[in-house]
């Protein structure tokens, strides 16, 4: 039952991106020279597959028409491309998942694990499948202060999960969490990793009058973490 309720809210979910240009991926990341943000009530994702090449996805829902863009970047988020962009008032979407450098879509609370494994989000309750569906269990609580939406995944073995500048590792599959770093600042970090080294995170900071939105990026395991390049809509 809960199988066939939670394929049912994922497949509603999908809307995919149009099948965009081969890209090549050689660039290493830059340090931003100053601090790049994006200004404005917007909701951003990025979704990286290596240290130079992904997406971001930009979404205002904000505006009459609730106006969304998707960016691409091949050199480590020094340039980016504007792939595609439209409306879409109803879309409110969660984040961007990407099959390879040409596919993707936009999603609704599903993330793919490492090892075959498949996490779902069903109200404020997270389930982990790692046979392909067939079975399901419901995931152990986030680490204090995080969501289920703060978790990211390196390995079957290696999940992350960072929020307010708190850095937690989990080898266990989400059993049990440790803390690794803390960095002090006042962003809010969204950590998309790569490897056990290698990591991107989306930074938003929320005031009275905007929100900021930033970019940072990681070759340290997350103890560290340097400023990006942010991509702008026009």
């Amino acid at each position: 039952m809960i199988a066939a309720a939670l394929a049912v809210a994922l497949v509603a979910g999908l809307i995919y991106l149009r099948p965009g240009p081969r890209l090549a991926s050689t660039a290493t990341p830059r340090p931003s020279p100053t601090q790049s943000v994006l200004a404005g009530n917007y909701s951003v994702d990025y979704k990286f597959i290596s240290p130079s090449v992904g997406w971001a996805l930009i979404y205002d829902p904000s505006a009459q028409s609730a106006r969304y863009w998707v960016f691409a970047t091949t050199d480590g988020a020094v340039h980016w491309t504007q792939q595609v962009s439209g409306s879409a008032p109803y879309l409110n979407p969660g984040g961007l998942v990407i099959l390879d450098r040409n596919h993707g879509f936009f999603y609704l609370g599903v993330e793919l694990l490492p090892g075959g494994g498949v996490l779902a989000l069903k109200g404020f309750t997270a389930y982990a499948s790692f046979d392909g569906g067939d079975t399901w269990r419901v995931l152990a609580p986030a680490p204090v202060g995080n969501t289920y939406t703060d978790m990211a995944f390196a390995a079957e073995d290696d999940w992350w999960a960072m929020h307010e500048g708190v850095l937690f590792k989990s080898r266990d599959r989400g059993q049990s969490w440790r803390e690794v770093a803390l960095q002090f600042d006042s962003w809010e970090y969204r950590v998309q990793v790569l490897d056990s080294r290698h990591a991107w995170a989306r930074l938003r900071q929320s005031g009275s009058r905007q929100t900021l939105s930033g970019l940072a990026f990681t070759v340290d395991g997350g103890l560290n973490w340097t400023n990006a390049n942010v991509p702008r809509p026009g």
